[in-house]
């Protein structure tokens, strides 16, 4: 079966040298299909409908240059190999371009060089995209592994609320079971029939307020306690859908494309599914600033990064001691940090804290991969992460990220 064809997207205003592109590509046995645009808004339009494999750009544009291509193709979702392909481009130009991102450039009186140019973009994006799925699997493995780690703690977690849930329904039965007797002794009095007399009046009177001295009382603790049971069965119940919920959200595979990440929810996930782990040793201190700061990427990669650092700050922790989560912005970027009161880091490990395999903990106990993953996830967001421990004693990790535009 034939490969399917490539696609390529060629921005050029003029048709003749567009046409001698297409003519080299046939030539050189490359399957391509070429959509030419030449206007700027062609061009955007032309991004959002399709995901090209590479694009061939000519550098003066009626109404646009070049640079304002390129600038348009990285906002794009994808990352697509971009080529200048342009006749008056000089060196300190072609310079500029490689420096703002572009895979390569080619002179159109130098045509001999245009295919091995694709060539090479061709294989460099397939390696690119071979190794990002490579990174995205392994980070979902090592997910998987830091759930499986934490499944019994989870599961104390969710049965907790579920015990004292099906406690209360037990007692709300028997509290229906009570009322129903108690209204039923009650009524008593009324269908023996109409009294005939003073002296029946008076006895079923007294029947009646005998009852309610002997059951009204009960009856309002009854009612009373029915309402507390039934907001405790309803806070149950809200916080085994909201640990459910953060989990299911937090387990399956993201989409591509960036979404605006709320990093407080963030934080707030990584703390509820690592509770359990969390709540004997530690206080957890929370200085999140307000309105927070502006970030695009993945929510579920940024929640297991914070995972990975909540869980190790509690595990270098002996005794009860206490945890800080930080949310703010500083410089143009946002910052979130985890500082633990814990035994702090090493001298000799701070330079190897996000070493592959690397790890300070008993055997057994972790794959020695959670920060070398996370250090991906965070690079991969265009952002930084670093240890060092805290003049306050403990350990500091400190994440920034660039702002959304």
């Amino acid at each position: 079966m034939d490969p399917k064809p490539y696609s390529f997207l060629h921005v050029e205003d003029d048709p003749l040298d567009a046409e001698y592109v297409q003519t080299q590509l046939a030539e050189s046995g490359i399957p391509c299909e070429v959509t030419r645009v030449e206007t700027r808004e062609d061009f955007r339009r032309a991004l959002e409908e399709d995901s090209p494999d590479l694009i061939l750009c000519d550098y003066n544009l009626h109404g646009f240059d070049g640079l304002e291509a390129l600038q348009i193709a990285q906002n794009a979702p994808q990352h697509v190999p971009f080529i200048f392909l342009s006749g008056g481009i000089g060196e300190h130009l072609a310079v500029e371009c490689l420096h703002r991102g572009a895979t390569d450039y080619v002179l159109k009186g130098n045509p001999a060089r245009l295919i091995p140019a694709v060539k090479r973009a061709l294989e460099e994006a397939r390696v690119r995209r071979a190794k990002e799925q490579a990174e995205h699997d392994l980070a979902h493995g090592e997910k998987m592994v830091l759930l499986g780690q934490l499944s019994a703690g989870i599961a104390h977690e969710i049965n907790n609320p579920i015990t004292y849930i099906n406690l209360n329904m037990e007692t709300l039965k028997d509290y229906s079971e009570k009322i129903r007797e108690i209204f039923l002794s009650g009524t008593s009095f009324i269908t023996q029939g109409d009294p005939e007399t003073p002296e029946e009046v008076v006895r079923q009177f007294e029947g009646v307020r005998s009852w309610l001295r002997t059951n009204g009382r009960l009856v309002l603790m009854l009612l009373e306690d029915l309402g507390r049971l039934a907001q405790e069965t309803l806070d149950g119940g809200h916080r085994v859908a909201d640990i459910t919920q953060r989990l299911r959200r937090f387990s399956r595979q993201e989409r591509q494309e960036p979404v605006e990440i709320d990093l407080e929810e963030c934080m707030e996930t990584a703390l509820k599914i690592g509770w359990n782990e969390i709540k004997a040793k530690c206080t957890v201190r929370k200085n999140f600033a307000s309105p927070q700061p502006r970030v695009k990427g993945h929510p579920n990669q940024l929640t297991q990064v914070l995972l990975n650092l909540v869980l190790n700050a509690a595990q270098a922790i002996t005794g009860c001691g206490a945890i800080e989560l930080g949310i703010k912005e500083r410089d143009g970027k946002a910052v979130l940090t985890v500082q633990d009161s814990g035994r702090g880091i090493k001298p000799e490990d701070v330079a190897k804290m996000f070493t592959p395999f690397f790890t300070t903990k008993a055997s057994g106990e972790g794959t020695g991969l959670g920060l070398y993953v996370s250090r991906g996830i965070v690079e991969g967001h265009g952002g930084t992460i670093r240890a060092e421990n805290s003049p306050e004693g403990g350990a500091r990790f400190t994440i920034e990220l660039p702002l959304a535009s």
